[in-house]
This record gives structure tokens, C-alpha cells and sequence, in this order.
């Protein structure tokens, strides 16, 4: 009925038509299509299926790193990781949490540091912030 009202002024209704049917057709493409979105946990992000709300990847440390999984899986929904890749990426995960805890520890030692520590302290802090900004960058060219 609504279409009869919306083609009463268009002189060609055969275009019309097709219109209408090249858009549902895009429409119904779309809305099967997956959308993965980032959420933040905490200090980690997790990358989520947004209408079942499946967790794709949990517990990637940097926001660069779960934006870069999350925008190559909505380009293309059936690109899939190797089974080392993944366990690598989740390898990856946990060194950089080890590294951001001794980070953690560091600081607070530093608190409460005599002098004679503070400059071992200081170097032990500088190299595990060097391997964290390593490990950060190899994760997100591995995503």
C-alpha cells in the first residue's frame, strides 16, 4: 500500500522497484553482518560481539591493540587467527601484566627506598617499562 502511494509520481515504476529491492538487499547484508565493539574491564579491554555480547579477545592491556582486532573483524567477519597466533597473542597478554604489576611493585619500592637501593630500583623500573612498551608493540602489530 505504501508503495503504490510513494510510485503514484514517479513515472518509471520498474526503477523504482529495483530500488527497493537493491536496498533490502543491503539492508538484510548488514544486519547479518557481525559488529564487534571494545568495551573496558578494569585497566584491560575486551573485544565484543555487541549483539550476543560474546567475548572475542578479554584481557588485551592496550586500547590501540583491541581497536585493531576489533576494526580487522568487522572489516572481515570470517578472518581467523592460527591457533599459535592466538596463543601468542595470549601469551603476549600476560608478559605485559606481569610487566605493568613489577611496574606496580617498582613504584611502591621506590616509595620506600633508602638511598643506596633507589638507583637499582630506578634501573629495574626503566628496563621493565622498555619490555612492556616492546611487548605492547608486538601485540598490537600481532592484532
Amino acid at each position: 500500500m505504501e508503495t503504490e502511494l510513494a510510485t503514484k509520481s514517479i513515472p518509471n515504476k520498474k526503477d523504482f522497484d529495483e530500488l527497493v529491492r537493491r536496498l533490502d538487499t543491503a539492508i538484510d547484508k548488514a544486519s547479518k553482518k557481525p559488529v564487534y565493539v571494545v568495551e573496558k574491564h578494569g585497566n584491560y579491554y575486551d573485544v565484543v560481539h555487541y549483539v550476543t555480547r560474546t567475548k572475542l579477545f578479554t584481557g588485551l592491556p592496550s586500547r590501540k591493540a583491541a581497536e585493531k582486532a576489533c576494526s580487522r573483524f568487522n572489516k572481515n567477519p570470517t578472518h581467523r587467527y592460527h591457533y599459535h597466533t592466538w596463543r601468542r597473542i595470549r601469551d603476549l597478554c600476560e608478559d605485559i601484566a606481569e610487566k605493568q604489576f613489577n611496574l606496580n611493585v617498582h613504584k611502591h619500592s621506590l616509595e620506600n627506598a633508602k638511598a643506596e637501593k633507589y638507583m637499582i630500583i630506578l634501573d629495574k623500573m626503566s628496563e621493565d617499562h622498555a619490555k612492556l612498551l616492546y611487548l605492547e608493540k608486538e601485540l598490537t602489530l600481532l592484532v
